[in-house]
């Protein structure tokens, strides 16, 4: 579902992955190429960011070095950067030095 062409099935997968799927790795890889995919809608995109603070908060671990360089390169546009700052802020409140992965 998440390679679908409706945007909406797209999302609902999405959603799903993020509260019940136990591969964080792979949700947030999926996570980063729905923000990386210029056809990929503004919609999609501000849910993907929210799904990553979202991962953040439930497996208190992300990959920073690849997710932070994402999520500051996607701030730049107006319609993305307040999803952003509520990401980082999930990212600072719940993953520590030591959960970084």
């Amino acid at each position: 579902m998440l390679r679908s062409e409706d945007e909406v099935d797209v999302q609902e997968a999405l959603v799903r992955l993020t509260f019940h799927s136990v591969d964080r790795e792979w949700i947030e890889s999926e996570c980063i190429r729905l923000l990386d995919d210029p056809a990929i809608s503004v919609g999609t995109k501000q849910l993907a960011i929210t799904c990553i603070g979202h991962l953040a908060r439930i497996h208190r671990t992300l990959n920073i070095e690849t997710v932070i360089p994402v999520l500051m390169k996607v701030a730049t546009n107006s319609a993305l950067a307040g999803y952003v700052d509520n990401a980082l802020d999930d990212i600072e409140l719940f993953v520590t030095d030591e959960t970084q992965n």
